[in-house]
């Protein structure tokens, strides 16, 4: 697998990513459904994606970029209809705040290399709070199905691109996004009757 298959993979995982977030986003703003659905889960996300941003331009990993930056806008949107939805924010703020002081200490001590291994575990900080909150919701029906498979397929996009850059942190991400997307896929699965119930 050559770097053209990376950069076409990179470029489909962009927007893989992009079409994700619709149906997540459709479920909370338009559907005003947020039941099962993390604010933690977004405010992490844009703190992990602005340090995406730098770790790839500093890394020259130019089409990783885009995704980052359209991410952040994504999960900007996400926390801003869950607030207004009347999400609790004090907790999911000051989550991404730490999370911030992490990433900027480790960049600071430990240079690229040390934020590059923090960004492989990114993804599991932030996907932690949607996966424990959909397992504590009785019915998780505003948890979008759709978003979850597709990023699952970026994860496995993003995948390729890791591994022939030889970038342990994107590919940690892609592990790691596989099996978020799986937990929550299997929650959304056996849940189903308690989501239909409520239709």
């Amino acid at each position: 697998m050559g770097p053209i298959a990376a950069e076409l993979a990179a470029v489909i995982a962009t927007a893989v990513a992009l079409v994700s977030s619709v149906p997540q986003l459709r479920r909370i703003i338009v559907v005003g459904d947020v039941a099962g659905v993390s604010l933690s889960f977004a405010t992490l996300g844009v703190a992990s994606e602005l340090a995406w941003i730098t770790y790839a331009v500093h890394g020259h990993l130019w089409s990783a970029v885009p995704e980052a930056i359209a991410m952040s806008a994504a999960n900007g949107t996400m926390a801003y209809g869950l607030v207004r939805a009347g999400a609790a924010r004090r907790r999911a703020v000051a989550a991404a705040g730490a999370w911030v002081v992490v990433m900027v200490a480790t960049a600071l001590v430990a240079g690229l290399g040390g934020l590059g291994v923090v960004l492989g575990l990114a993804y599991a900080v932030q996907t932690a709070p949607s996966i424990w909150t959909a397992y504590r919701t009785h019915a998780p029906s505003g948890v979008a199905a759709a978003t979850w498979a597709l990023i699952g397929v970026e994860a496995a996009l993003w995948g390729v691109y890791g591994v022939v850059h030889g970038d342990p942190a994107i590919s940690a991400f892609a592990v790691i996004g596989s099996v978020a997307a799986a937990a929550i896929l299997g929650r959304k699965f056996t849940t189903r009757h308690r989501q239909l119930a409520l239709v």
